[in-house]
């Protein structure tokens, strides 16, 4: 990997929202599906599976991209748009907010250590705030940093630099847990180590190289945390005890 670590534990983590901590992403993806074909549009779900971690500005012109040439005549692209946050909020509202396994607990397991936890979403704080808070995960945060808290967001750095100037730490010091190509871009531009928990995006392997470390699940890292909150090893032995 292309960032490593001294194999001290970070002074904060800094967490992505969807697709990170909340299973979101997949039922973002089926919403536009529903949109699309509401409005008779043809768009393959490659293409929005694409703008998976991207703000509505980055979606749009994504989603503009790839209309097809028998496109319905007249139509209005924020209509389109505030169509999928109906259909969302609706989806929600009726099956819940779906939490990643391990989200929770990997979040009081930092609590129990003294450690603050952030959030650094795309996302606006219309979506994020009541998600967050309908899962239980807003109070175990110190911070929250939402779209349209800064001027560029993901792949830019701003957002989490924003996050740790806000926690009081220095972007080094701290963790950053990502699914997608935009978000590790971003974190590691920020100068925070990455780590790498894939979801719905398929990450193209040399954005993947620059994480630290990769685990399947937030189960998996709160298991890594736990083992280095007990021992003394150095990051060469937790390694080695990882890979026996």
């Amino acid at each position: 990997m292309a960032m490593n670590m001294t194999g001290e534990m970070p002074v904060a983590v800094i967490f992505d929202m969807d697709g990170t901590l909340l299973d979101t992403e997949r039922m973002a993806v089926e919403c536009w599906q529903e949109v699309f074909q509401q409005f008779g549009i043809d768009m393959p779900r490659s293409v929005i599976e694409q703008t998976v971690a991207c703000d509505a500005d980055q979606k749009r012109r994504i989603f503009l991209e790839n209309l097809p040439p028998d496109m319905p005549a007249g139509l209005d692209p924020d209509e389109v748009v505030d169509a999928w946050k109906m259909v969302l909020v609706r989806r929600m509202r009726s099956q819940g907010v779906p939490v990643k396994p391990g989200a929770k607990e990997m979040l009081e397991q930092l609590r129990e250590q003294g450690i603050p936890a952030a959030v650094a979403t795309s996302s606006p704080s219309l979506f994020a705030t009541p998600f967050l808070q309908a899962t239980g995960l807003l109070p175990l945060l110190k911070v929250v940093v939402c779209g349209e808290d800064v001027l560029e967001t993901k792949p830019s750095p701003e957002i989490y630099l924003e996050a740790a100037r806000r926690l009081g730490v220095e972007p080094a010091q701290a963790w950053a847990v990502e699914d997608s190509s935009q978000g590790i871009r971003s974190a590691v531009a920020a100068g925070i180590p990455v780590v790498h928990i894939p979801d719905l995006q398929v990450v193209e392997p040399e954005i993947r190289d620059l994480a630290w470390k990769e685990y399947a699940s937030l189960t998996e890292l709160a298991g890594y945390v736990d083992f280095m909150c007990r021992s003394q090893w150095g990051e060469s032995q937790v390694d080695t005890a990882e890979a026996a």
